[in-house]
């Protein structure tokens, strides 16, 4: 779930919240010789937090799981731990990444830094072919603003209650960033992308940031979260 690192098309399979960063990374950018107004007032203000992404890690939890429960009108999945047996992880080298279908995968290093450092808002699940490495599950939540982002959300679903895409995540902001606590992990209320490809957001402090960042974690990319 990497941010572009360029202004080429990304293929289908890579994360639809990874695509719908609008803003082209290119320096060479038109965009960032004339950027609007909104985005140089935005670089001149300090952030009150950011979003976390990790590298994509090329694999897939559910590819090729047989038994997944799916709603019978739109086919969305039902995630459950029991999905994690049989799972293989194609790219080792980060210590934060995601699958192509949104499960946060994080290094044992990651973990134990975690626990040592009183991190809360996060659990951690083994995996049986990986032991070096662990799904990990944000829980609290923090509400997006999609209405001052003009989020898209496109088909909801009678039978679950599930939209079969969210678009529109970056720059993000939060109803209420007040509550962002100096060292818990938070999620969004939203899952972005579409399909099986979707995310939730994994939102952290200032005073968060600073301290993963201290530990030299690979994989890691961020996101800034103005007021």
């Amino acid at each position: 779930m990497s941010k572009p690192t360029g202004h080429k098309t990304v293929q289908a399979r890579i994360p639809a919240c990874a695509k719908e960063v609008e803003v082209p990374v290119d320096p060479t950018h038109r965009f960032w010789q004339n950027p609007p107004k909104l985005f140089k007032k935005m670089s001149k203000e300090q952030p009150i937090g950011y979003v976390l992404y990790g590298t994509d890690n090329d694999s897939d939890m559910i590819d090729d799981q047989v038994d997944i429960m799916r709603c019978d009108l739109c086919g969305k999945i039902t995630r459950n731990t029991s999905i994690f047996d049989s799972f293989k992880l194609r790219k080792k080298r980060y210590d934060i990444s995601y699958t192509y279908d949104g499960f946060l995968i994080v290094s044992s290093q990651f973990k134990v830094f975690c626990e040592q450092s009183g991190i809360g808002g996060i659990v951690f699940y083994s995996l049986p072919k990986e032991d070096k490495f662990h799904v990990a599950e944000i829980l609290p939540v923090l509400e997006f603003d999609s209405d001052r982002r003009g989020t898209v959300f496109r088909k909801l679903c009678p039978g679950c209650n599930q939209y079969d895409s969210i678009t529109g995540v970056s720059p993000p902001y939060l109803k209420n960033p007040s509550r962002l606590d100096s060292m818990s992990f938070f999620r969004s209320d939203l899952l972005f992308g579409r399909l099986d490809a979707q995310f939730y957001l994994v939102i952290c402090s200032k005073a968060l940031v600073e301290k993963i960042r201290s530990a030299k974690f690979k994989g890691l990319s961020l996101d800034p979260i103005h007021q």
